[in-house]
């Protein structure tokens, strides 16, 4: 069963201090509704998780805030309104885990307006956003699965420029009691893992070679009189095309041809957003995914892949 379908039906796992049970009842019923609405545009982001696994599995600072730094995350602008992202986290795990977001975009036209209402729920984060004053405004609810029930994570806000920038971000977790030091910094770098993969997830999405496709149509329910519609159904993040010379062993940047040994590159954006454009041409001026692909020449050898800090 999905993480999804668990909200769906209404199986929350609560292991919240008592006092906080009426503010844990108000996230249980806000994220029901809006999980059942058929605006909630439901994505399967394991593709991106998957490139996101190998630094996981990392027990190491450094590398961790070198793959999660947000401000270099080209455009992570959620391209609808209401959004669901779910993935599991399972390759070298003891224990895998299924995780979810449930991501929310506000565009603000009058930032003190904005502040008044209820969107922003910390003072903290109400005096960051008042310093930037964003365009966009993300809240996320972020869960995960636990013994067949969805378990609240904790909640994200970030926030973007007019282009599409990350600006900043503010993350919560729910208070569980007494917690030693190393669970709670262990806790906080999960969390930022997970901002890192949401992020990383609507980076992709703006990629102008990827796409979302529904995966099925899934069952029908009643939503007026004599009339039928599908419900939210499953979408997949699909590449649609990618550029030619990737096949032929070179890079997309011009370059003297060199002899290497056989390697894999990792997947990366290459941001054609300003400038002449890929290849040159001002029609190609855009954001681009390239998935991983091996360069060199097996005959000189290989090269085996270590995620080392550099």
């Amino acid at each position: 069963m999905s993480l999804r379908s668990m909200i769906y039906k209404g199986r929350f796992y609560y292991n919240w201090d008592p006092y906080y049970l009426g503010t844990f009842d108000a996230i249980v019923h806000s994220t029901m509704r809006r999980i059942r609405s058929i605006s909630t545009i439901a994505v399967n982001a394991q593709c991106v998780m998957s490139d996101m696994l190998p630094i996981f599995h990392l027990d190491h600072e450094a590398a961790w805030n070198r793959i999660l730094d947000f401000a270099a995350v080209p455009k992570p602008k959620p391209p609808f309104e209401n959004m669901w992202l779910e993935a599991r986290i399972e390759d070298g795990c003891k224990v895998p885990q299924t995780i979810g977001a449930l991501v929310y975009r506000q565009e603000i036209s009058d930032i003190e307006k904005f502040l008044a209402g209820p969107g922003i729920g910390n003072d903290e984060a109400l005096e960051l956003v008042r310093k930037d004053k964003p365009a966009t405004f993300m809240n996320c609810g972020l869960f995960h699965a636990v013994e067949g029930s969805a378990a609240f994570t904790g909640s994200l806000s970030y926030w973007l420029d007019t282009d599409g920038n990350f600006q900043s971000s503010f993350r919560q977790i729910p208070m569980q009691g007494e917690v030693e030091e190393k669970d709670r910094q262990r806790n906080v770098w999960l969390m930022k893992f997970r901002q890192g993969w949401i992020l990383q997830t609507m980076a992709r999405l703006n990629c102008n070679n990827v796409e979302l496709r529904p995966v099925s149509q899934g069952k029908i329910r009643p939503h007026a009189p004599n009339k039928l519609v599908p419900m939210s159904v499953w979408h997949e993040i699909k590449i649609t095309s990618v550029p030619k010379v990737r096949t032929t062993g070179r890079s997309i940047f011009k370059r003297e041809k060199q002899e290497e040994r056989l390697h894999w590159i990792r997947g990366h954006y290459a941001d054609y957003r300003k400038g002449p454009g890929l290849f040159g041409n001002s029609k190609l001026r855009g954001l681009f995914w390239i998935p991983e692909y091996q360069k060199g020449d097996e005959a000189l050898g290989q090269i085996i892949p270590e995620y080392a800090i550099q």
